[in-house]
Parts: structure tokens; C-alpha cells; sequence
């Protein structure tokens, strides 16, 4: 065991001053001896030197050098006593003779006892013992050291566990792995109310088999020490899920670039575990505050509650291919005892998937909530044996599109912009009021629109294009495109192409700028009429707008004198920036499910297949 710095330095000191302290005690013992030269040589504290005066002393009693060395204040006397070193007289003069020369030149026996003395108190005094670690905390300091020499799992979700328990490991060093949720010698009660709120994660579409909530009871200190850890984790497992640490963005399209503000370990765990009795609501404060969430999060409930109770008896299928009309196999024949099902032919194999028993499939996928496809499908399967991994179609499209609100920005803006692609409209908030919004086109299923948020930061009136190389080679390259009218200059990576400011250019008449690594922005458009169809998923990533000076205006309105007016005057006068007063927020998301203002659910067609991806990264399979 090693023991601290200032431990050791003072049970050193403590040695030190019990050994000078015992030696002080044996002087005072030799000093009552009758014996004249005992006493001269064990007086002093430091006796080397006193033993040589000594030894010369009885040799050559008449040389006063030695005796001066020793003595130098009354070099006669000292010679004489100790010359006489049987009779008792010099012995009783030498103890007063060096106290009453102390006053001017203090003696060195008593200078070197002095000093010695003292620290001899105060060091015992001064060296406690260490207050020993409680069994939890040791206990801890064992589970967090166990944890470190494990191998780094190979998986991503093994080592993305890890590093939390790295995380929630700092967190406990930093506060010398005292216990988190214990309250002396009981659970406290910021425990029990996270533990609460833990049970309830199903509320907002957590996965709750990320974690395992311990059960609070009395034990042992390794027990008690590893319900702490397995709440700290449980805790840290949920809010880093509900800040959206659920799917990375990318694993759905590498044009999904939004920024999770996903919480931290030490944040999680500092603001849920001084919380008390608050505990739970702190925790599933990590959830979207958006309004639009909220508005999912209760629907959800509602048709969660809304579920009949199965009445069917579950029937043991057992696994296989997908069925479809015409194929045969071994698993027709329960299916047709499941439904009362007989074949449609009396000829006709009873192995062989009909018409008749795709059609009782398909009734029994509805009434589940599944695609009524009549296919005979891992999903449909999982249903007819009575699990419930299979969820009803409806119920997996709001649980993907409040993760999607988990990848926005917490704090939208004061004033920002909204564009839902699979609505295809656009929309401005101010204070949580939706103060304008009008329809638009979007990138079509080959060139989707990017999915982000980013700030608005200037507009631009006679826009010119210049157009990407893509783009190019699909319009039949510089040559056609220098025929109508396009600038074609030759630079060292190629042709550049321009579009040149007017009525027909692409971009139209105005643009709404915010820089970014998908080079999109908002735009005008001369094919106006595109804005009638109700499909409206057909530009090459950017979004166009069906009234674009008024949302210009809307843009511009904190800055006094921009009107729609004044803007639309600026038009045929070559490119004019405007910079925007304030740089405004705008978010480009993908919501295919979402509430109304009047409480409706709505649904949109998920037109770039981001809602498909996004449930089977959650694990729905629906």
C-alpha cells in the first residue's frame, strides 16, 4: 500500500523527534551517575564532539587547547575539573558553569537539545490516519477498472458503449468515485425518479433494450456499487438516444448532413443526477422541445391505445421464403387451417399458395396495420405467431419522423425558414407563428435535395447560373448550350458555362443564398406552371419557389423600407446582393408524417425512400 507525500514526511518526522526524544531521556539518566566523565562526555546533544574533549581531557589533562575548543569562555576552570574527575565538587560546578554562560554565548549541548525537542509534539500530533475508502467506493474503483482492461469491442455499438463507459468512467474519477445516486446509506431520490422515467422511454420511441434499469434494493457494497454504474449508464443510454444518438444521419443518404446536437455523458449525468426528485422530467428533457414532436409523440399514444386486443390464437408458421401466388410449400397447408381456408379446385395441391389464401393474407395484414400485399412475408409471419416485432405500417411512420425532429437544431429560431421536402412547401416562423408560406418544387428522386439546416445570409436580384458540370453533359454539352445563348469560356478544369441574367434563366429573377456544401439555394423559375402539379419533386437539388419576391419581402421585413415592391424594381439592372439585416435560419427537412395545425394527422409519399431506410436502421420492420 503507498502511502500519500505528506504521510510519509510526517511519520518520518515523527521517527526523527521519538529517537532524539529517547536519547534526551538517556542523557538525564547518565547526568545522576557519579562518575565525573560520564556526564561531560553524555551532556552535550551532539556527542561526537563532547567525546573528543573528553578522551583528551583524561589524557592530557594539562593542555587547555582542547579544553578552550570546548569551553572558550573560562578555559582555566573546565581543565581543573575535569582533571579531578572522582571528585564530586567539579561535577556539581559543571551544570550551573555552562547555564550561567548560556546568557551571553549560549552552550552547545543545550543549542543542540533545543532545536530537537520540539518537533517531537507536534509530528505525532500532525499524522492521523488517512480516512479509509468506503466498501462502495472501492468497489467502484474495481467495476471501472475491470471495464478499462477489456479488448475495444469490434462492433460499432460495442465500442460506441464503450466509450460512454469511458465517458461515465472520467465522470466518477472526477469526484473521486463517490457514488451517484446514493444519498449516504440509501438511494437518493434523484434514483428512483430517473428510474421512473427510464420505464417509460416506449413514450417517445426510445429503444429501451439499449439499456437496463437496475432495481433499487439494499445489498452488499459490490452490489450497490454496480446498481449505480447500470444507472449512470441507463441514464446516459437514454439521453444521448433522445438528443438523437440513435442513427447516425448518414446511414440514411449521404445527403441527410444535418447535426444532431447529441448531449454528452458528463452533461447527462451532472443535470440529471442533482436533479432530485425532478430527475425524470431533467431526463426526458433530452427529447425534442419542438411543438411538431409533441404533436407526434401524442398521436402516437393515441393509436397505441387505440389497439384492439388480439383475439386470434397464435399458430407456429415457421420460417421460409416470401410466398406469392402460384409457388408451393410445406407451410400452405397451416396457413389454410389457420383461415379455414380448402383449395379453390378440388384437383388443385393444397401445398400451393392460391389466390384464395393470398386474399385471407392480405385481410389479415390490414387488420395489422402491415401492406396488404397478399405476400406471405417475414413481417406477416412474425404476426401470425403473435409476436409483435412487426409494427403496423402507420405506427413505424411516426416513430421515424420524430427521430428525424431529433436531428434538428433545439432552437430553431426566433425567425426561420422551414422547407418540408415530401410536402413540398415552404414556410416562415416568427415567434412559433407561421407568418407565410407558399409552395415549391423540389429535387427529383434521382437528384434529391439535401437534408440540413444552415443561416440565410443574402438574396440576389438579375441572378446569373453558372452551371454545374453535371448539368452540362445532360443539356448536350457546351456547344448546344453556347447555341442558346449560354456563355462557354475554356478554363484549365474544362468548359465553364454561364447563364447570363433575364426572363429565361433558369434561376429567374431572384435567389435566397446560404452557402454550403451541397451548393443548393432557393430560387425563382420561369416554368411557373409546374407549381399546378401535385407532384412537384422534378429540379436538380435546389428549391424553387412559387412566389419568391413576396418570401423576399417576409425575408427582408426587420429591415425598414424592403418591400416587394421596391425588390421587383431592381429587376433588369444586372446581379444586386442584398445582404439581409440579420443572418436567418433555414432548415431543409424531410417530414412524411406530421400534425397539422389542426390537429390532423397528415401523410406524404416518402418519395425519396429516406422514411424505408430510416425504419430499418431503427430496427421497425413494418
Amino acid at each position: 500500500m503507498h502511502l500519500p507525500h505528506y504521510r510519509v514526511r510526517l511519520l518520518t518526522i515523527s521517527v526523527s523527534a521519538i529517537a532524539l526524544a529517547s536519547l534526551a531521556t538517556g542523557l538525564k539518566a547518565e547526568e545522576a551517575k557519579p562518575p565525573v566523565a560520564q556526564p561531560v562526555v553524555e551532556a552535550p546533544a551532539t556527542p561526537a564532539p563532547t567525546t573528543e574533549v573528553s578522551e583528551a581531557a583524561r589524557s592530557e589533562a594539562p593542555k587547555t587547547d582542547a579544553v578552550e575548543t570546548a569551553t572558550p569562555a573560562s578555559p582555566a576552570t573546565p581543565v581543573e575539573r575535569t582533571a579531578e574527575p572522582a571528585a564530586p565538587e567539579p561535577v556539581q560546578r559543571a551544570e550551573p558553569a555552562p547555564a550561567q554562560q548560556a546568557e551571553p554565548s549560549p552552550a552547545p549541548v543545550q543549542q543542540a537539545a533545543e532545536p530537537a525537542a520540539p518537533p517531537a509534539a507536534p509530528a505525532v500530533a500532525v499524522a492521523p490516519e488517512a480516512p479509509q475508502p468506503s466498501p462502495v467506493v472501492t468497489a467502484l474503483r474495481e467495476i471501472f477498472a475491470a471495464i478499462e482492461a477489456q479488448p475495444m469491442p469490434r462492433d460499432a455499438q460495442g465500442r460506441a458503449v464503450r466509450e460512454d463507459m469511458k465517458a461515465i468512467a472520467a465522470f466518477y474519477a472526477a469526484r473521486d468515485f463517490a457514488p451517484v445516486w446514493r444519498d449516504g446509506e440509501t438511494w437518493a431520490p434523484s434514483a428512483a425518479s430517473a428510474i421512473s422515467r427510464l420505464q417509460k422511454a416506449g413514450e417517445d420511441a426510445l429503444d429501451p433494450s439499449a439499456w437496463k434499469a437496475p432495481a433499487l434494493s439494499a445489498g452488499d457494497a459490490p452490489s450497490v456499487a454496480a446498481a449505480d454504474v447500470a444507472l449512470s449508464h441507463s441514464v446516459v443510454a437514454y439521453g444521448r438516444q433522445a438528443s438523437g444518438g440513435r442513427v447516425n444521419p448518414m446511414v440514411v443518404s449521404r445527403l441527410i448532413t444535418a447535426k444532431p446536437e447529441i448531449a454528452s455523458a458528463t452533461a447527462i449525468l451532472e443535470k440529471v443526477s442533482t436533479a432530485g426528485g425532478n430527475a425524470g422530467d431533467v431526463l426526458h428533457g433530452f427529447n425534442p422541445p419542438h411543438p411538431g414532436y409533441r404533436a407526434l409523440r401524442a398521436k402516437l399514444a393515441e393509436i397505441r391505445g387505440a389497439k384492439p386486443e388480439p383475439k386470434e390464437t397464435p399458430v407456429a408458421i415457421g420460417p421460409g421464403p416470401v410466398l406469392r401466388v402460384g409457388m408451393s410449400d410445406q407451410r400452405v397447408p397451416l396457413i389454410r387451417a389457420r383461415f379455414g381456408l380448402t383449395p379453390n379446385e378440388p384437383n388443385i395441391d393444397p401445398l400451393v399458395y392460391d389466390t384464395k389464401v393470398a386474399g385471407a393474407i392480405a385481410e389479415f395484414q390490414r387488420s395489422k396495420g402491415l401492406r396488404a400485399t397478399g405476400q406471405l412475408t417475414l413481417q406477416t409471419v412474425n404476426a401470425l405467431e403473435g409476436k409483435f416485432d412487426a409494427m403496423p405500417a402507420l405506427e413505424g411512420d411516426i416513430v421515424s419522423n420524430m427521430e428525424r425532429w431529433r436531428w434538428l437544431p433545439r432552437d430553431l429560431g426566433k425567425m426561420h425558414i422551414f422547407v418540408n421536402i415530401p410536402e413540398f412547401m415552404v414556410r416562415v416562423f416568427n415567434d412559433g407563428q407561421r407568418i407565410h408560406e407558399t409552395r415549391v418544387i423540389v429535387g427529383a428522386t434521382k437528384t434529391p435535395s439535401p437534408v440540413f439546416s444552415h443561416k440565410m445570409q443574402h438574396l440576389i436580384v438579375n441572378p446569373s447560373w453558372h452551371v454545374p458540370p453535371s448539368i452540362i453533359k445532360e443539356m448536350g454539352g457546351p456547344e448546344k448550350m453556347a447555341a442558346k445563348g449560354f456563355e462557354v469560356r475554356q478554363t484549365k478544369w474544362g468548359a465553364a458555362v454561364r447563364q447570363p441574367p433575364g426572363p429565361k434563366n433558369a434561376l429567374g429573377l431572384i435567389k435566397f443564398m446560404f452557402p454550403n456544401e451541397h451548393s443548393v439555394y432557393l430560387h425563382d423559375t420561369p416554368g411557373r406552371h409546374l407549381f399546378s402539379a401535385s407532384m412537384r419533386a422534378m429540379s436538380h437539388g435546389c428549391i424553387r419557389v412559387h412566389e419568391p419576391f413576396k418570401l423576399a419581402e417576409v425575408v427582408m421585413s426587420t429591415e425598414p423600407g424592403w418591400n416587394e415592391k421596391r425588390l421587383r424594381g431592381m429587376v433588369g439592372f444586372g446581379e444586386r446582393t442584398i445582404q439581409l439585416p440579420q443572418h436567418l435560419p433555414i432548415h431543409l427537412a424531410y417530414f412524411t408524417t406530421y400534425v397539422d395545425e389542426n390537429g390532423q394527422l397528415q401523410q406524404r409519399p416518402d418519395i425519396y425512400g429516406h422514411s424505408r431506410r430510416l425504419m430499418n436502421a431503427l430496427g421497425i420492420r413494418g
